[in-house]
């Protein structure tokens, strides 16, 4: 039986490094509490780029594929690398054909966009907030839900232009496998009182995260939802190295 005084945290990346066989780690192999934050992708441009909106980038890929090209952080394959495909994918592009430069991580992505090195930027909202706010990066658009708060609550999302998509970076407290059901309903409750709390609320406002609270058995089906949808791009754009299995 697993110990319930070490808890842990997962991410979507942990994900898709399975999927990329880059770790051995799956959410198969923990027992999910719950999903405290998403940071929702969103992609920019140079303000003097001349795209506008997303759907003016998605049509230019569509055209040609190679004509536009991406920065994200931290390798290929990782969340941001899904979410520009898996849009790009929904309006017919060829998505193996783009141009898509990995650097070290978000700020240096930031950098190069910046710079005009690198045409779109891909990243979580808190990376660029403070470049969109004062006007160096033009943000088109967000892969979440609704409107975001703050600076991007005049960014449309990708379903507002014509992609039926959210993707996000999500961050999980899990426990070691083998856990009871009360203590799972324990840590539960311990979740759900965190984030009533003004502390977890000025937190949120602070870092620009969205809070994705569920119970566990949602979670559950919500990371297998999401490895599924990761496994399913990455295998597009032939980077998967795992097929099968949960």
């Amino acid at each position: 039986m697993g110990d319930a005084h070490y808890l842990s945290i997962i991410s979507t990346s942990t994900l898709a490094s399975h999927i990329l066989g880059l770790g051995s780690v799956n959410y198969t192999d923990i027992e999910p509490i719950v999903p405290l934050v998403t940071e929702y992708i969103v992609f920019a441009v140079s303000v003097s780029s001349p795209i506008k909106n997303f759907k003016e980038l998605s049509e230019k890929m569509k055209a040609n594929p190679t004509v536009l090209s991406f920065a994200i952080g931290s390798g290929l394959g990782n969340p941001n690398h899904v979410a520009i495909a898996a849009a790009l994918k929904a309006n017919g592009a060829d998505v193996r054909r783009m141009k898509v430069v990995a650097f070290g991580g978000g700020k240096e992505a930031l950098m190069a966009v910046l710079g005009e090195h690198v045409d779109v930027l891909a990243v979580a909202g808190s990376i660029l907030v403070e470049e969109v706010k004062a006007r160096k990066l033009r943000a088109i658009a967000v892969a979440a839900p609704r409107r975001l708060d703050g600076a991007f609550n005049t960014i449309p999302t990708l379903k507002e232009q014509g992609v039926d998509l959210v993707f996000g970076f999500s961050r999980y407290i899990v426990a070691p496998k083998g856990v009871s059901n009360d203590q799972l309903a324990y840590w539960e409750s311990v979740f759900a009182s965190l984030i009533r709390s003004e502390e977890w609320k000025n937190a949120l406002e602070k870092n620009n995260w969205n809070s994705t609270y569920m119970t566990s058995s949602q979670t559950v089906k919500d990371l297998q939802t999401q490895y599924f949808a990761l496994r399913s791009v990455l295998t597009e754009l032939e980077l998967a190295k795992v097929q099968q299995g949960k």
